[in-house]
């Protein structure tokens, strides 16, 4: 049995997987600045911690779309995580 070999042009960039993801949600917090917006991931049914390491990932810039650090704030209610916009240091 022969093995087929599959060449392409390009490679993807790098980033284009789970960490990608959110980009699309940053982008219109920034459209909309100061409003609170829950994340579009429902953490009630994963742990506290979870919900608390989400929150960690936004507030230092960690997360695609997220930064710099400072850019956006995040919270932690019942479990659920809010976000929201509030630019950079002036």
């Amino acid at each position: 049995m022969t093995k087929k070999v599959e060449f392409v042009d390009e490679i993807p960039a790098r980033g284009n997987g789970k960490r990608e993801k959110y980009v699309w949600f940053a982008e219109e917090l920034r459209s909309n600045p100061h409003r609170w917006a829950t994340f579009p991931e429902s953490y009630e049914t994963k742990s506290h911690q979870a919900a608390y390491s989400r929150v960690h990932t936004i507030r230092s810039g960690k997360l695609s779309g997220f930064g710099p650090a400072g850019q956006f704030e995040a919270e932690v209610r019942n479990q659920v995580v809010y976000v929201r916009y509030v630019g950079g240091a002036a």
